[in-house]
């Protein structure tokens, strides 16, 4: 006798055949007698012996195969049209099922959570394979459970196919589950779906006058309100619009930056200023192409089908009083959240001599900064006070030289140092083997030395 955390009703485990891949559970049905389908009386006379093998739930993640020896039993009626027939398992498995009652109950919870693909990947996993039609399949099959009418209603739309049709999509803000689905976002089919279940309290909705006007229709006494996520969405696409429409007035009178340190950007090459205008060439040729189309009559949906843009842009275009040029780019966002709050102390050190990027990161770092020195060293920067990466590359050039002109006499030192640098890095003991490596403690410590491979 094998001990399994299985019962099955009627049968006697008589053998568990257990391998890598799948475990096999054999059974013997231990009835005596059964009752015919079709006269209903009852046989003890066995015809035959024959084996099932359904698959059933899985076991510590292994796939498990039933092999019944189920019976088949001779009707002793002589009148009844069936002369045998197979010995019913109502309570484990169906008629003609090759799977259990348990295992299709557990496809169908999921099927009904996760849907077809999401279904079939966690199942396998679980440790039960079945395809994604199969999921759907009992999806669609499974009973539907009428819920009681919610008291506070969500109301907002989907895409059936985005840009081509629209529905609309019911939800139970109390249990956030979903109630139904519309097959458009009018006016009337809303209505009518409030007429079909009154009840309703609260119609929470966006801005859609056909929203509005359905939840009026179908439930006056309902109050209509707004969720947060819209009131921000809201909130936020009309700031957009204000500043679009005002960002080049906004440019004009925008003020010097407060910081006192005069910031350096890197110069664009001539490829990359060929390369940005090239874009904003293209740019303002659609803006010009959108309001060449809105003067003609031309819709929103068919400016943006005949210009190849979204109706968001479109919509852009039109609400803005100039050409909406493209707002510029913060460099490091994720960094400038990081030393926000320790920028005030960095400038105060940096006004008293320090530039180092190593020791203000100690500095911060004991009052509870959690980036790490080369956050530091990009705000040093970006606010000027640090040669960067293509700066390096040109001092590194400028000590190369002065590494080898050690062995110059000193009439071509000083014709080196006119046309290279300005002053010659300290005088200090270098060998003519070459230039210490960018980004070396060495290098950092002669860039930072006052005069050091600057331009004249």
């Amino acid at each position: 006798m094998h001990s399994i955390p299985f019962f099955f009703p009627g049968f006697t485990v008589t053998e568990v055949v257990a391998t890598e891949e799948k475990l096999t559970i054999c059974a013997t049905s231990q009835k005596e007698q059964a009752h015919c389908p079709a006269c209903q009386q009852i046989s003890h006379r066995i015809h035959s012996y024959y084996q099932r093998c359904p698959r059933d739930l899985p076991i510590s993640g292994q796939t498990v195969r039933l092999r019944l020896r189920v019976r088949r039993f001779r009707c002793q009626n002589t009148a009844c049209r069936k002369q045998t027939f197979v010995e019913p398992l109502p309570n484990l498995v169906g008629h003609t099922s090759r799977r259990t009652f348990r295992l299709t109950l557990l496809w169908t919870v999921f099927a009904l959570q996760s849907g077809g693909e999401p279904g079939a990947r966690l199942l396998k996993a679980v440790g039960t394979s079945v395809s994604p039609d199969t999921l759907l399949r009992l999806a669609k099959t499974s009973p539907i459970v009428e819920s009681s009418v919610p008291e506070i209603l969500g109301v907002d739309d989907f895409a059936f196919r985005r840009g081509m049709k629209y529905g609309t999509l019911l939800i139970d803000w109390e249990r956030h589950q979903v109630v139904d689905l519309l097959v458009d976002r009018t006016a009337e089919t809303l209505a009518s779906w409030l007429r079909a279940h009154p009840g309703v309290k609260w119609i929470s909705r966006d801005r859609s006058r056909e929203y509005a006007r359905g939840a009026h229709l179908g439930a006056p006494e309902a109050q209509q309100v707004m969720d947060r996520w819209h009131v921000i969405k809201n909130w936020r696409e009309a700031l957009e619009r204000v500043v679009s429409r005002l960002y080049s007035e906004l440019e004009q009178r925008l003020q010097k930056p407060s910081t006192p340190f005069k910031k350096r950007k890197k110069p664009r090459t001539i490829h990359e200023q060929a390369t940005s205008d090239a874009a904003r060439g293209q740019r303002l040729a659609r803006y010009e192409e959108v309001l060449s189309y809105s003067q003609q009559g031309l819709s929103i949906t068919q400016i943006a089908r005949q210009a190849h843009l979204t109706r968001t842009t479109v919509y852009k275009y039109l609400d803005a009083e100039s050409f909406p040029e493209r707002h510029p780019r913060s460099p490091s966002p994720g960094t400038g959240k990081l030393i926000a709050p320790y920028t005030a102390y960095l400038r105060e050190r940096c006004a008293q001599g320090c530039q180092n990027a190593q020791q203000l990161y100690r500095e911060i770092h004991e009052q509870g900064f959690s980036g790490n020195p080369r956050t530091v060293l990009r705000w040093l920067q970006a606010q000027g006070l640090f040669p960067r990466r293509y700066e390096l590359r040109q001092c590194a050039r400028g000590l190369g030289k002065a590494s080898r002109a050690r062995n110059l006499s000193p009439h071509n030192r000083i014709g080196w140092r006119n046309t290279s640098c300005t002053r010659f890095p300290g005088g200090g003991s270098w060998r003519t083997s070459g230039r210490p490596p960018i980004g070396s403690p060495t290098f950092l410590s002669l860039c930072q030395r006052p005069g050091a491979c600057r331009k004249p």
